[in-house]
Formats: structure tokens, sequence, C-alpha cells
């Protein structure tokens, strides 16, 4: 496959972005990762960054080609989990953190998705909406039952609340997984946070991506200050990172993924020595700040 990409970020109305997102790109073949840190728990942002350099650190080592494609997404969130109750316990945190997920793996022409809570997957051709996720959310099966519309979603009291997350609690999140879903010419594969498709229809975000006449990172910058604007002065954290398909041609396996992301490992550390080394950093920054939330 041959494909570009685009990412966009707004802290909308929000003291912290608790949002984190990469694409890694091998030879052909793609990871994209997208997280948002519960806001209601503390230290949702690193929850979120571990997701991410868990993904990263994986996929580097398969080389960029994975031949089971269930089983190495399933172990990102595994490890993902373990991690956090990890790294909870060894900061003595009264809540462990918790996160949503989602994971796109496009390789071989087609894209396989793993995701828990409501951060969401769209795939997009033709300005009409193929695939979307669905959400680890009451309001979700209210939609799904027919018994909310998809603008009562937008509005409904309880739209943030999930019922699945990685970390929050000792066992691992029932995972979703999609089969294979193949992909042709001009799809746009689209990973957001609910902070961007609580402002829209789906509808209206395959319309608004359909536009042939802009460029992939205009429409993508577009849509996340649309969604900030719309929910002004509520706008929660938004994140959307977008890949295009150009062209269709089997993967090979490289000899070396390069990643677009300017986040980098942190000098060969583990995840989980990276979000604690950060964490101990943000902790004696603002000490009398975190000790107020224990």
């Amino acid at each position: 496959m041959k494909f570009h990409i685009a990412q966009a970020n707004r802290l909308g109305n929000r003291n912290t972005n608790q949002d984190r997102f990469e694409i890694i790109e091998s030879d052909g073949s793609a990871l994209m990762v997208l997280a948002d840190g519960m806001g209601g728990r503390p230290y949702g942002e690193f929850a979120s960054q571990l997701v991410v350099d868990i993904a990263r650190h994986l996929y580097r080592e398969t080389g960029g080609f994975i031949e089971d494609e269930r089983d190495f997404l399933e172990s990102v969130i595994s490890n993902a989990h373990d991690s956090i109750l990890e790294l909870a316990e060894i900061e003595n945190m009264e809540r462990t953190p918790g996160t949503t997920v989602v994971l796109a793996l496009l390789q071989d022409d087609h894209v396989c998705l793993a995701h828990v809570g409501d951060s969401r997957f769209y795939l997009l051709r033709n300005g009409e909406v193929l695939e979307r996720t669905k959400d680890h959310s009451q309001v979700e099966e209210l939609y799904r039952k027919g018994k909310i519309t998809q603008r009562q979603v937008r509005n409904h009291p309880n739209l943030n609340q999930i019922t699945r997350c990685v970390g929050c609690q000792d066992e691992i999140p029932e995972i979703e997984f999609s089969d294979p879903i193949p992909l042709d010419r001009g799809d746009i594969a689209l990973l957001c946070s609910d902070g961007l498709w609580g402002s829209f229809e789906d509808e209206e975000i395959a319309e608004h991506m359909g536009v042939e006449e802009l460029p992939l990172s205009e429409l993508t910058q577009r849509l996340a200050s649309m969604a900030e604007q719309s929910s002004y002065p509520n706008s929660d954290n938004v994140s959307v990172i977008t890949l295009k398909i150009d062209a269709l041609q089997r993967s090979r396996k490289p000899d070396e993924v390069r990643t677009k992301s300017d986040k980098q490992d942190g000098g060969g550390k583990l995840p989980l020595e990276s979000a604690i080394e950060q964490l101990q950093q943000v902790m004696a920054e603002y000490e009398d700040e975190i000790k107020s939330k224990r």
C-alpha cells in the first residue's frame, strides 16, 4: 500500500490533554493507535501514553509485518493494561488510571481493528461511512437498539460514561476485534476521540472528509477545529488521525520500521520505565497539587 497521513489535536476547554495518538509506518503498512485517558480518574494522560508507547514498542519488535494480526492487537492492549496496573502499584496510586484505546493495523491491502471504550475508527469511502466501531457505552447500546437517535446520542447526559476501559480494574477488559476489512484506493481510515465524534453525526464526518478538492491535512485540521468550536464552551480534548490510501500493493516484510511521530522511546527505555520517569517528574513539579488528589 501507498498512503499519506494527517493528524490534529485541540485542547478544548480543558486544563490538560489526556488524548494520545500515533501512526507508525513500515514498508507499505501502518499501525494507527489512539487513546483517551479517563478524565474521571487521576493520571489518565499516563495511561493513554503507555498505550501508545507499548503499541510502538511491540510494532517495532515485529519488524513491521504481523503474521497473526489479532494476536498482536490483543498483546498491545493486554500489555498496556498490565503496565497501567503496575504503574499504579509502584506509585501507590489510590485509584488506577484508565483509558480507551482503538487500534487499526493496515497491511496487505486490508485493515484489522481492536478497541476498548468509545474512541472510534471510521472507514470512509466516497464520502460515506463504510465501517465504524461500536462504542462500549450504555448510550451506544440505546442507539443500537433504536431507543434514541444519533442526534440524541450527542446530547445524552451519560454520553461520556463507558462500560469498558484499559486499566481501571484488575481484569483485562473484553476487547472487540474486527475481521479483516478490504481497502480500496481513496479510502480514508480515521481514528478519533469522543471530543471529535461527539460534535457530529457519522454522515457529517464522512461528507466533510470526502471533499476531494482539499488535501487530507487541511480536511483533518478543519474537522478538529469545527468540533472544538461547535461544543464551546464545554469542548473536550479533540484528537483525530487520518490515513488515505493512494495505491494498493502487497506489503513486504521490511528491514526496519519508520515512525512519523516526533516522540521517541526515551533513549531506549521500555514504555513503563519512561512512564514512571515522567510521572516522577510531574510529581516533583506539582507535589502539592497531587497530594490534594490523594
